[in-house]
């Protein structure tokens, strides 16, 4: 009997992991440190000298500056995974510790491995103490959050403009797919000073609230649901609930999204609204049906991203009524978990059907109580965001 364990222990750990399908990883990093690290721990698979000949081609690419150290994960699939890839977005403060900083570089590491090239004899040769690790790993990447505040104080000798918004939004990465919801509330008071003694205020609040959720179709194609609603005495909503349908296509592999990315979507946007007054349209409530087309650009760099788009809407049954907007955003970060965001806006509607019959007073025009029809539409504002959650958040799926 013993003589049979121990033939089984010697086949097991002789000849068993020449039947095991491992992976091969070709390693390119610019960091010395960090790849004779990964090289010595993880003995799970091979790692090849020659690119060609490897299953995975992994780069890790770094950028440090006075406070803040940058890693770049990218992973290109090769031979029988040539369409996977992955890129993973790490920011670490400068006074970390060299073995916190391998450590999470290796758990990463792993995590771009387990959610990209999975088998299960990759699992098998884990013991059940490091499986429930990478589980809470796995766990880690989920839940992100991020509350943003954005003021905005104008003044003049007889007109004055104070605006306060806060919105909450957070998402939460799976393997394939991404949910994400947002709550906003934002509250503005204007005063007009017709004299001395008389002068005009009001008082306008707008509530915002969204879900949706995102599936990866493959490397360049994605779909999304979105539901949303929202109220505004400004825009003429007393209720307003759209449902959103969407197919998204990158150019480039949304692994990419470290770099560049450069897309296309198409969305069908059936929306239920109630009108607080009649529009000039007679409406008090309608089911409108509206096509939306998006082509955007957006390219990162360490310390930020920039982005342009291009978005044009038209209802169906109203063919002839149309928006089209141009629309940039930059963020900028400053210190660990805070940014600057500035954030433009050019938009020329067609389509303005929440318009009110009645006419406007005074009050009205000189307060902007409410909307009325406009040729154009300008926007410019700018806000600081803190944002926090699991080690990963600043990985992004880059769809939608």
């Amino acid at each position: 009997m013993k003589k049979i364990i121990f033939l089984f222990a010697v086949f097991s750990f002789f000849l068993l992991p020449c039947f095991l399908n491992s992976l091969t990883i070709f390693l390119d990093c610019d960091d010395d440190k960090v790849k004779d690290y990964l090289t010595r721990n993880v003995k799970i698979y091979e790692f090849s000298n020659i690119k060609s000949e490897s299953d995975i081609f992994f780069v890790i690419k770094t950028f440090k500056e006075s406070n803040n150290l940058y890693y770049t994960l990218i992973s290109f699939g090769q031979k029988n995974y040539q369409n996977i890839s992955d890129t993973i977005y790490l920011t670490f403060d400068k006074n970390i510790s060299e073995f916190e900083l391998f450590d999470n570089i290796y758990k990463s590491f792993l995590i771009m491995i387990l959610k990209n090239y999975f088998d299960q004899k990759y699992l098998e040769n884990f013991t059940i103490s490091e499986k429930e690790k990478l589980d809470e790993e796995v766990k880690e990447y989920g839940w992100n959050h991020n509350l943003e505040g954005i003021t905005e104080l104008y003044s003049e000798k007889q007109y004055k403009n104070n605006f306060l918004k806060i919105k909450y939004d957070g998402n939460r990465f799976f393997i394939d797919d991404q949910l994400k919801f947002e709550i906003s509330f934002s509250i503005g008071k204007k005063y007009f000073y017709l004299d001395t003694a008389r002068v005009l205020t009001s008082l306008n609040r707008t509530f915002f609230s969204e879900i949706e959720y995102i599936q990866a179709i493959d490397e360049k194609l994605s779909s999304r649901v979105k539901v949303d609603g929202f109220n505004s005495i400004y825009s003429n909503y007393k209720f307003k609930n759209d449902l959103s349908f969407g197919i998204e296509y990158s150019f480039f592999p949304y692994s990419y999204g470290n770099t560049k990315l450069l897309k296309i979507s198409y969305e069908y946007e059936p929306s239920f609204v109630i009108y607080y007054d009649t529009t000039i349209y007679n409406k008090t409530r309608e089911i409108l049906h509206r096509n939306v087309v998006t082509f955007s650009y957006e390219t990162l760099f360490p310390k930020g991203s920039v982005s342009v788009s291009v978005v044009g809407k038209n209802y169906i049954q109203y063919f002839n009524q149309y928006s089209v907007s141009l629309e940039g955003k930059l963020k900028f970060y400053f210190l660990k978990g805070l940014s600057l965001n500035i954030y433009g806006f050019l938009n020329v509607p067609r389509d303005q059907r929440n318009i009110p019959k009645t006419g406007y007073t005074d009050e009205d025009i000189l307060l902007l109580q409410k909307e009325r029809a406009t040729d154009y539409e300008f926007y410019l504002s700018g806000s600081i965001s803190y944002s926090w959650g699991s080690k990963f958040r600043n990985s992004d799926s880059f769809r939608f």
